[in-house]
């Protein structure tokens, strides 16, 4: 999978010499987190979005699939 997009609300991260650090602070662990992740090769294009539900940076169960689509190619 690839990385699309971070949407995170209620923080204040600032740009630093053209780069964007994320800690846990900035990360609110009250669904206000949500990434943008896809597929895309010969095959399919795939696209899911996933709701942070708890925070343990190790565990992939933090995060809930909230949405997602397919489309396959020919």
């Amino acid at each position: 999978m690839k990385l699309g997009s971070v949407f995170i609300k209620e923080t204040d991260l600032k740009m630093t010499k053209k780069v964007l650090d994320i800690h846990a602070s900035d990360i609110d662990h009250r669904s206000n987190t949500v990434v943008y992740v896809s597929i895309d090769n010969d095959e399919i294009f795939h696209r899911m979005w996933f709701k942070l539900v708890s925070y343990k940076t190790t565990d992939f169960d933090s995060w809930k699939l909230i949405s997602e689509s397919k489309e396959y190619k020919q």
